[in-house]
């Protein structure tokens, strides 16, 4: 037994050690942003409120997968969110993201050009301008023609100025249980600038002319819609409502 050490005891050297950053997120977690208590560094983001990152850019720099912010009032007025391939944005009760930043020539809120991202349980609310809450654009950027799936599920979406979110390019989009007001009587709620393919269930489509608009006929398939129709003879196929 070492000298110093009483029988039953622990020397110091043997002791287990803590975590140097219990609110660390390992690689794949998901990252937690609470906009009171949050702290955007390394030693962040592992867990809700004092462990979490501060600030939707920050978290989007550093996870893989999911992000979920806590209640509060998030706000876009210089860019807009923009989620990295693979990545998923999950709204706890009471958390809005407001306001439109610029993209280029025109304002949006949430950017999903990307492959496989979401939007999960969100409010958002635009600021009116011209453009979307929710721009899902398919670039085609690798000139590969690859189709982008993407998801909105539980939002809350209205006063966006334009339509409240936008499809173009090759995208799959999966759109359930969202409420989605149009901005003005003529603007619709949804709408498909270039043909793409859908699933649209269990929607609330509020106010505009029509609830779903394309440019061009696609595939557009769903059922459980309520509130302002879909322009049937623009899209072709509409979702059942």
């Amino acid at each position: 037994m070492p000298i110093g050490v009483r029988d039953g005891a622990i020397s110091d050297a043997a002791q287990p050690m803590t975590d140097a950053n219990p609110c660390a997120a390992s690689a794949g977690d998901t990252i937690y942003v609470d906009s009171v208590l949050g702290s955007d560094d390394a030693a962040h983001g592992g867990g809700a409120g004092d462990c979490a990152v501060a600030t939707i850019d920050y978290a989007i720099s550093v996870a893989s997968a999911e992000i979920r912010l806590a209640a509060g009032t998030y706000s876009r007025t210089e860019t807009p969110i923009e989620l990295s391939t693979g990545q998923s944005l999950v709204c706890e009760a009471g958390a809005v993201i407001s306001g439109q930043g610029l993209n280029v020539s025109y304002n949006i809120t949430i950017d999903l050009r990307n492959h496989d991202t979401s939007v999960a349980g969100c409010t958002i609310t635009g600021a009116g301008l011209g453009g979307y809450c929710i721009d899902i654009q398919n670039q085609n950027l690798n000139n590969d023609n690859a189709i982008h799936t993407n998801s909105l599920s539980d939002n809350v979406i209205s006063q966006c100025g334009g339509a409240a979110v936008r499809v173009a390019g090759l995208v799959d989009l999966e759109l359930s249980g969202n409420t989605i007001t149009a901005s003005r009587a003529s603007t619709p709620a949804l709408f498909f600038q270039s043909s793409g393919s859908a699933t649209i269930d269990n929607n609330t489509f509020v106010d505009g002319n029509w609830g779903i608009h394309c440019n061009q006929a696609g595939v557009q398939s769903g059922s459980g819609n309520t509130g302002t129709p879909c322009n049937l003879t623009a899209c072709g196929t509409c979702p059942g409502y």
